[in-house]
């Protein structure tokens, strides 16, 4: 069939009544598929339209005045029985009726900036309530100058992008009222349980210490994939599920790491299949409180996956070939691509991320420079021997055995760990303890507010895992700003809890990024180089480190380098990046790492896979999935070719990106195709034939002068009666009807990634069924 054209000038068409009329004209079932995309771009302008438009009428009916029937005459400020008509008119609740409402005047009156961008199908009603609820707590002009910024790209950012960039606006523009609001919510931290309607409980932790929070999802999304790895075939959401109870009843008391895996490969929970029998011992086991007898079972049950996961990749094998056949000699490459196993290194044995005794702790070598004493010159090839509990090593193009395969979902095999399994060879040396500057510089593990110290955990911080991974900028670690930070996945930190943070990180990675005045990237490394005496260096942890990734641009850097010793034990730091850039600008010719770049970063035709330097390079470059809007933090990826590397590609900077696992599959699978339009430009194009650009971002990003209100003395909040039990009754919060959010726009109320926000909700948004990366 014929396809029919859509209206003359319907896609740049701004919303309104005209828009309307086209669209009512249109038949979206008669035209191609190509241009079904614009009619749906367009309907959605125009729904934007009628959502503002609606919330215009719902503010004008709460604001008449009471016995206005026959007049027109408003109220200034609307009084508590304002949403009682919309509630009558509609037949709604008088909770969705208030919310409603609410959400009215925030929309056109405390910030109409957002109701015009609505009325012009710029703007969408989930990117508003971002606006609306990210900026609650901020002045009249705060939130003003917040959206007076954001406003022009909101619409090229998903809704978690968007509140990503709103967090570092707030942050930066009143850091001191922002930790003061942290401190405020963390000490009202609690544990409860809740009893669901199908049975089922709940168990949450609320208002919790951000930095403690995400160590822990890192731990045990880290045990679960080692247990993958060790052969356990259950989702892995499940094996999360017994980790984290195993850690709440005291199963694993006294157990390592190591042999908490085995406890779990050897006790594991499988659901029943039996209805009638659901008391039943689904697994047998005559060995319940052998550890050593549970070692002895997780070696076989990794011999059990390794012979499983022979069987599987030969048969996904022999349907490669098949499909290779039918679908013509490109998908052939690509499935041949797939089937060498280029994937992340964790599903390599020998490689890393094994859970091994001997990885766990071991002295930092002599050797190592820290705090500006010390000898010798980093040894970037040894240090990327070791390997991080997270972070960079992952292959280049296909997940390797079956995890592409579509008859199995990621996550759902002993060979399907994600890309959060594959920790990146490199160094862990020393554990930054206090410093302060000559002057007045804060001590790097505390923040800028005198009544740091008084952060609840502060002082079992060290004992535990680090945050996976913390993004910085080296003048905000010295004391010189108050810059918001970023830890991947879970948001901005103010600058007191990242400083707090990097304290405890000093045994992990510390990578570094040197940027142009225009925040784009010129340089990448690591230093090993620590702002604490040699004495008291920390022992190396391969798994429990995380990475430290330090921003500076050049400018300020030669500025700082000038004269180190000003900053105390952070000079040897200084000094090291300076020397680093200066060799790497003298190596390269100083040009910019936006795309193509410099040849002596790539390793070509000789390997497949990139080198740690060049795999690390790449993950700072990238920072995030390659594909337009989707937010997996690097370290999470697959390195993947563009061009692949059964047809020639390069394993070299300018041939490979990163991608989702998901978005890793949508291209050898899924029909998109992913190219390189100019350095820095990746294009995603849809099976549709829809190009969809995704720009390199740059490292660092210009934050407005703060702008601080007078914090009122407000007194502190309840704290919950030392007498009252876990168990509560309370109900779990229903979603707000009066939002018809998609699962994306869900995380304007579950936060960032992660980074929720203040309150009791305890759930009241759908979350995905599976996650492949904390936070779950």
């Amino acid at each position: 069939m014929l396809p029919l054209p859509i209206p003359a000038g319907l896609t740049a068409m701004p919303a309104g009544a005209e828009l309307g009329g086209m669209l009512e004209g249109c038949d979206v079932a008669q035209v191609s598929g190509f241009d079904a995309v614009e009619v749906l771009k367009a309907a959605y302008r125009q729904l934007c339209h009628e959502r503002a438009r609606f919330l215009q009428v719902v503010l004008e009916v709460g604001l008449r005045e009471p016995f206005s029937g026959d007049s027109v005459r408003r109220l200034e400020v609307p009084d508590e029985f304002g949403p009682d008509e919309v509630r009558a008119a509609l037949v709604w609740s008088r909770r969705r009726s208030d919310a409603a409402f609410e959400r009215a005047w925030d929309v056109h009156r405390r910030l109409p900036m957002l109701g015009e961008e609505m009325l012009a199908g710029r703007l969408d009603e989930p990117r508003a309530v971002a606006f609306i609820r990210w900026t609650a707590g901020l002045t009249s002009d705060q939130a003003a100058r917040v959206c007076e910024l954001l406003l022009p790209q909101a619409s090229r950012w998903t809704v978690g992008e968007l509140v990503e960039q709103i967090q570092r606006l707030v942050l930066a523009i009143d850091p001191q009222w922002a930790e003061k609001r942290y401190r405020e919510a963390v000490r009202r931290r609690r544990v409860i349980g809740v009893r669901q309607e199908d049975g089922t409980a709940t168990v949450s932790g609320l208002d919790l210490p951000m930095d403690r929070a995400a160590a822990g999802c890192d731990r045990i999304d880290e045990l679960a994939r080692g247990c993958k790895r060790a052969g356990d075939g259950r989702s892995i959401d499940h094996i999360r599920v017994d980790l984290f109870l195993g850690s709440l009843d005291g199963s694993f008391e006294g157990l390592t790491d190591e042999q908490v895996v085995a406890h779990v490969l050897a006790h594991p929970f499988v659901d029943s299949e039996s209805p009638a029998d659901p008391d039943s011992d689904p697994v047998p086991c005559s060995n319940q409180n052998s550890a050593e007898n549970s070692t002895e079972n997780s070696a076989r049950a990794s011999a059990t996956g390794d012979a499983r996961g022979t069987r599987n990749n030969t048969q996904n094998g022999r349907a490669k070939r098949a499909n290779a056949t039918r679908n013509g000699p490109r998908q052939g490459r690509a499935d041949a691509d797939a089937e060498r196993g280029e994937n992340q290194g964790g599903r390599q044995p020998d490689s890393h991320g094994d859970i091994r005794p001997e990885s766990r702790a071991e002295p930092a070598h002599e050797g190592a420079v820290v705090g500006g004493t010390g000898s010798g010159p980093v040894d970037e090839a040894r240090l990327d021997e070791t390997s991080p509990r997270s972070g960079g090593d992952h292959g280049d193009d296909e997940p390797c055995g079956d995890a592409i395969a579509p008859s199995r979902p990621p996550g759902d095999g002993p060979d399907s760990t994600s890309a959060a399994g594959s920790p990146e060879p490199a160094e862990h040396d020393e554990r930054p303890n206090a410093h302060r500057r000559a002057g007045p510089s804060p001590d790097v593990s505390r923040s800028a507010d005198p009544d740091n110290d008084g952060v609840p955990g502060r002082e079992t911080a060290a004992k535990g895992w680090a945050v996976g991974e913390v993004r910085i900028e080296l003048t905000t670690l010295l004391g010189l700003d108050e810059h918001p930070a970023e830890v991947p996945g879970w948001g901005m930190v103010h600058a007191g809890l990242a400083r707090r943070m990097v304290a405890d990180m000093a045994a992990g990675e510390w990578r570094f990024a040197i940027c142009g005045d225009d925040g784009r990237l010129l340089h990448t490394g690591i230093t090993r180089y620590r702002p604490v005496a040699s004495h008291a260096r920390p022992l190396r942890d391969a798994r429990r480190g995380g990475i430290v990734e330090l921003q500076i641009t050049k400018r300020c850097l030669d500025h700082l380098a000038r004269e180190p010793g000003e900053f105390g034990e952070w000079a040897g730091v200084l000094a090291d990046l300076a020397r680093q850039a200066a060799a790497s600008a003298v190596r390269d010719g100083d040009t910019r790492s936006s795309g193509n770049r410099r040849e002596g970063r790539a390793s070509g035709r000789d390997r497949r896979q990139a080198d740690a330097m060049l795999r690390r390079h790449i993950q700072i470059r990238g920072r995030v999935c390659s594909r337009p809007g989707c937010r997996v933090p690097a370290t999470k990826t697959d390195q993947d070719h563009i061009v692949d590397w059964v047809d020639r590609g390069p394993s070299d900077e300018g041939n490979l990106h990163l991608a989702c696992r998901h978005d890793h599959r949508a291209k050898h699978q899924g029909g998109w195709l992913v190219t390189m339009a100019e350095p820095g430009l990746i294009i995603w194009t849809s099976p549709l034939g829809h190009d969809y650009p995704s720009r390199l971002p740059p490292i660092m990003t210009p934050m407005p002068r703060p702008e601080p209100r007078n914090w009122p003395h407000v007194p502190s909040g309840p704290l919950a009666d030392d007498d009252a039990p876990i168990m509560t009754t309370e109900p779990r919060p229903e979603p707000d009807p009066a939002s018809d959010a998609d699962p994306d726009d869900l995380e304007v109320g579950g936060g960032s990634a992660g980074c929720g926000e203040g309150g009791n909700s305890i759930g009241g948004g759908t979350a995905p069924l599976l996650r492949d990366v904390p936070p779950f």
